[in-house]
């Protein structure tokens, strides 16, 4: 038998609920040095999608961000910590100094990992997550659940080749194309994309047959919602939808209940801890719940010019618009094809 080896590490709670570990810490660290997620995780040798998927875990716990990007045109912007982050930061080192007083090194640094051809940031959908499991056949991939605002600012900052979002613009009328400007995406091409059947959600237990019931229950306080992530189309959707029925979002029972995917959304209303909520038609109808249709949403995926030769972006490409694609969009509730112009 090979030698055993004991390992230690420093776990960071808040309210009793484990926030941060030993390589979650790392990671926040990398982040501040390097002034960026990819940077960072390549540094401790971790897939890219595994960072996002530890810092969402962690934010979901404390309830806001760890890690904000921003972008001021031309070459400059990255990622940096939030005050939050950089005080959980510092309550591990501090309890890390300790430790390390006593025993040394708590564990070393992994080994890199190879880099992925292809990194597709994307807000929660269900055919993307298809068509980024086809390409892994073909070549490295890594497909990173970020909400679209992320994605977009990913883009912007080069941490992504490829970012899908559906983001509406009430005073432009228009999807996407207003926050590609926000975030200074530099000569951004459209790869295609589709309609998606936006509608809010009940459990079929709940005795209503229109929105307008079911607003007049989140008016009186007799149902709970669950929400999305800030930053996604549809957490922005739903505060436009309230503003017009003029309801304070304040007064809604669930508003802070947050999910990162329209499943977990489905999935939390099935369930029955929570009655309502705005998700798609087709996580609406997998889980057997009543659907009434808000609207239909543009979901679009996008690249930059430079990147548009590279093989990756190819090879999404031709799946986005592929005979493949286009036929499971026909054949799924809630979906619907766009020509690529």
């Amino acid at each position: 038998m090979k030698k055993p080896r004991i390992r230690y590490d420093i776990i960071v709670e808040v309210d009793g609920r484990e926030v941060l570990d030993g390589l979650t810490s790392q990671l926040l660290l990398e982040v501040k040095n390097k002034g960026s997620l990819l940077k960072a995780s390549q540094s401790l040798g971790i897939p890219y999608s595994k960072a996002w998927d530890m810092l969402n875990r962690a934010e979901r716990i404390l309830g806001e961000r760890l890690i904000e990007t921003w972008r001021g045109g031309g070459s400059r912007g990255g990622a940096r910590l939030t005050r939050a982050a950089e005080e959980l930061l510092n309550a591990y080192l501090a309890g890390e100094k300790k430790i390390v007083e006593c025993i040394g090194p708590l564990f070393p640094r992994t080994s890199l990992q190879v880099a992925p051809s292809l990194i597709v940031a994307y807000s929660h959908d269900h055919i993307i997550e298809v068509i980024v499991e086809r390409i892994k056949a073909k070549l490295p991939v890594e497909g990173v659940c970020s909400g679209s605002l992320r994605a977009l600012a990913m883009l912007s900052l080069g941490e992504s080749d490829v970012s899908c979002t559906h983001l509406y613009d009430p005073s432009e009328n228009s999807y996407n194309e207003s926050y590609l400007r926000k975030y200074y995406i530099e000569n951004p091409v459209r790869l295609g994309g589709f309609e998606r059947e936006v509608v809010f959600t009940v459990n079929p237990s709940l005795d209503v047959s229109n929105i307008e019931e079911v607003l007049e229950l989140l008016r009186k306080g007799e149902i709970r919602i669950v929400n999305r992530n800030p930053g996604s189309g549809t957490r922005l959707y739903l505060d436009l939808f309230l503003e017009k029925a003029s309801i304070d979002k304040s007064i809604i029972k669930g508003y802070d209940n947050v999910k990162f995917t329209h499943e977990e959304v489905a999935r939390e209303i099935a369930s029955g801890r929570s009655e309502a909520g705005i998700t798609i038609r087709y996580y609406s109808e997998l889980y057997g719940l009543n659907g009434f249709t808000v609207g239909w949403e543009k979901y679009e995926c996008f690249t930059t010019f430079n990147r548009l030769g590279s093989e990756g972006v190819k090879l999404f490409r031709e799946a986005l618009n592929s005979r493949l694609t286009r036929e499971m969009i026909d054949k799924l509730p809630g979906y619907r094809w766009i020509e690529v112009e």
